[in-house]
């Protein structure tokens, strides 16, 4: 992982095994997009490809900050993988957060 001003790299390239995309993964990614949300108007998110990895965290954080993914499984192939993990972290943390 590598942060410069309002970057964020982390890299996945292990295949779309359960171990590529971790619940600690996704920590880090609630963690930045937490950090710069309000510090940025546009957030672009890529992958090496862009076709499902990329969807996939713009659905998850579209559900998480806005409370609706459906454009994004209307137009795109989110990753399943990596948008259930991040969703599932984030919900955990909420929980966790209200305890």
């Amino acid at each position: 992982m590598a942060t410069e001003g309002h970057w964020f790299c982390v890299d996945v390239r292990t295949g779309n095994t359960p171990r590529s995309f971790t619940p600690a993964l996704a920590a880090e990614i609630l963690d930045f997009v937490a950090n710069v949300w309000d510090k940025v108007e546009v957030l672009l998110i890529h992958c090496d490809v862009g076709l499902s990895r990329s969807p996939a965290v713009a659905a998850a954080l579209s559900r998480i900050y806005y409370g609706d993914d459906g454009p994004w499984f209307e137009l795109d192939f989110p990753n399943r993988l990596v948008y259930e993990v991040l969703v599932a972290t984030h919900s955990r943390r909420q929980e966790s957060r209200a305890r």
